[in-house]
């Protein structure tokens, strides 16, 4: 196990045995804006249930999840406090589920009630009326469900979460960069594993 620490996300804990398990401190409250990124390239997930990671508040409700894909080879972006959160999906059939790698970002924007995915730097679906406020995070899963189940398997590379709504000019822009003290939401970054020659997640925000 390796530990890592941040500002806003402190000592996380990896787990290999069961997927790339990350464990705040402290609960973090993420606001109303929000950014996940990351390279990845999947391995046996398709036509199967997957979480590629999944976070929850004290009362164990979820606050972000990303099925990538579920079983009907569709991917879910949820987002969210409370007991119903908000959502977007499509099918992701065509467009890489294994075996190729890709970038993604997950963006949530409370204030306009927009939700996006960006696949490789340009827009590939959007959502409107997504009004709810994203949460505290209490526990954040990487590679499977807060249960540690519907585990996804494959290669993460580069994963970065933002307090911020990036645009996607900047998600574009940076999709290849390594994140740094130049990015124009560097202050937003919260979290920053770009595993590079390593085994485990080290945090480099």
């Amino acid at each position: 196990h390796q530990q890592g620490s941040s500002d806003r996300l402190k000592k996380f804990k990896i787990q290999q045995d069961i997927g790339e398990q990350e464990v705040p401190d402290e609960d973090v409250d993420l606001g109303d804006e929000l950014t996940i990124s990351m390279w990845v390239k999947g391995n046996g997930n398709t036509g199967v249930n997957t979480s590629i990671l999944e976070g929850y508040d004290t009362l164990n409700q979820r606050v972000i999840n990303i099925h990538m894909p579920w079983s009907n080879n569709r991917i879910y972006w949820d987002c969210g406090e409370g007991s119903a959160y908000d959502r977007i999906d499509k099918d992701m059939s065509n467009d890489g589920i294994d075996n190729e790698w890709h970038h993604w970002a997950f963006v949530k924007k409370q204030s306009s009630g927009e939700m996006m995915i960006y696949k490789d730097g340009s827009l590939w679906h959007s959502g409107t009326d997504k009004n709810k406020i994203i949460g505290n995070l209490h526990r954040l899963v990487i590679g499977a469900n807060r249960s540690l189940g519907n585990h996804w398997k494959g290669n993460i590379d580069h994963f970065e979460i933002f307090n911020a709504a990036l645009d996607e000019a900047t998600i574009s822009a940076w999709q290849y960069k390594k994140v740094d003290i130049s990015h124009p939401n560097w202050n937003n970054l919260m979290v920053a594993y770009d595993f590079d020659n390593l085994l485990y997640a080290r945090d480099a925000s």
